[in-house]
């Protein structure tokens, strides 16, 4: 009787013993599940997402996929230590062993579905902006482009609080509030004033060159910039529209002279 209890107590210990090893592994396993998803998680904005100042990157699309992909890759590990945990846990109150603490994986789950919203905003954002792009100068409607501006950047403030720290939200942030300077300003210089000089001026203001043809698209007008020169662009367009007034009165008092003659 004496000899099966102790073989009892001794497949106990054993067992017990196996379990904490396997525990011990697991939880390392978690912790470096962690530290790698803390690493390399979309937490970051990628340069060439949404750049709505800086034209369309052709890095775009690999962006948003990269992104998505790795969410799609730490969300089937995160199931994977669940299912793993629930197994163990059965195995622990076999024991009677303490359960195995898994709030570092579930907070990683939390943050995936963070993550989550904040990268379909930015595909959102991503996407109508790189539309708007291709618009050609005598058909952009500003007054829609802001509209629809002010509705993508509600749809970014929706998102939780937490996400605001993050570089990807800020990354957004940026590129919303880039837009939503950079419409008005375009708005301004479809004034009529604007003449060939003027535009030269622009381009030298802003350091960069386009052809001013029927070509010319939104694309080739955000790639000024003109978020960074806002004074400078309502400057020339205030010269062009002083020097049309100075043209127009010019060209009455001419025509005065010319009935007078």
């Amino acid at each position: 009787m004496f000899e099966t209890k102790d073989r009892l107590n001794e497949a106990y210990n054993q067992g017990a013993g196996a379990l904490k090893t396997k525990e011990i592994d697991f939880v390392r396993r978690m912790a470096g599940f962690r530290d790698d998803f803390q690493a390399e998680a979309p937490f970051r904005y990628q340069e060439g997402t949404v750049c709505p100042a800086s034209g369309v990157s052709r890095s775009q699309g690999c962006a948003l996929e990269w992104a998505f992909e790795t969410l799609d890759k730490y969300l089937c590990t995160k199931l994977e230590f669940e299912l793993e945990a629930t197994h163990l846990n059965r195995q622990q109150e076999l024991f009677e062993l303490l359960k195995t603490d898994t709030k570092v994986v579930q907070s990683c789950g939390s943050e995936l579905q963070l993550l989550k919203s904040c990268w379909d905003v930015i595909a959102l954002v991503s996407y109508t902006f790189s539309d708007w792009r291709r618009a050609l100068w005598d058909d952009i409607d500003t007054e829609y482009f802001v509209s629809e501006s002010k509705k993508l950047k509600d749809a970014m403030r929706k998102l939780d609080k937490k996400t605001r720290h993050w570089g990807a939200y800020i990354g957004l942030e940026e590129a919303v509030s880039n837009m939503l300077t950079a419409l008005p300003l375009i708005q301004l210089l479809k004034s009529p004033s604007m003449r060939e000089r003027h535009w030269i001026e622009l381009m030298r203001v802003t350091g960069t060159s386009f052809n001013m043809d029927s070509t010319l698209c939104l694309d080739d007008i955000l790639q000024l910039e003109l978020h960074r020169f806002e004074e400078d662009v309502e400057g020339v367009v205030i010269k062009s529209q002083k020097e049309l007034v100075i043209e127009r009165t010019l060209a009455k008092i001419e025509d005065a002279w010319a009935k007078m003659g």
